[in-house]
């Protein structure tokens, strides 16, 4: 059976003093679920970033699709229970923060994420706060 996710020996260091994962090593195959669970800062965004490949690994490989996931890659989205922006930022504003983080022109973008905003039945004029999707 051909692997939907394989994430071998993959680990993220920022620094010497900053090692976010020393090692994951797992697969999900189709019609798996997979749940992260552990403490907070232990990991878990981090490792779902590096699968999205918003992040590149410090070490080992991630495979989606039998296609090596290597980061920086743009044709992934993500989305966190809390605003990463600011607590009561309209949800534009929110949407659009890792536009600003990849320092791409918001104008460019902010189209599509009304657009989506409108597809979750949220305000497409950005005036719902963010605090709204957490959970």
């Amino acid at each position: 059976m051909r692997d939907s996710v394989v994430v071998d020996g993959v680990g993220k260091t920022y620094s010497e003093r900053r090692r976010a994962i020393r090692e994951a090593r797992f697969r999900v195959v189709p019609g798996e679920f997979l749940s992260l669970l552990g403490p907070s800062g232990c990991g878990k965004s981090t490792l779902l970033m590096m699968i999205a490949g918003l992040l590149a690994p410090s070490r080992g490989t991630i495979r989606v699709a039998d296609r090596e996931v290597r980061g920086g890659g743009r044709t992934s989205a993500s989305s966190s229970s809390r605003p990463c922006c600011c607590r009561g930022a309209p949800c534009s504003t929110t949407c659009c923060c890792p536009i600003e983080m990849l320092r791409l022109r918001r104008a460019d973008y902010e189209g599509r994420a009304h657009a989506l905003l409108a597809m979750a039945g949220w305000t497409t004029r950005g005036h719902a706060a963010a605090r709204a999707s957490a959970g």
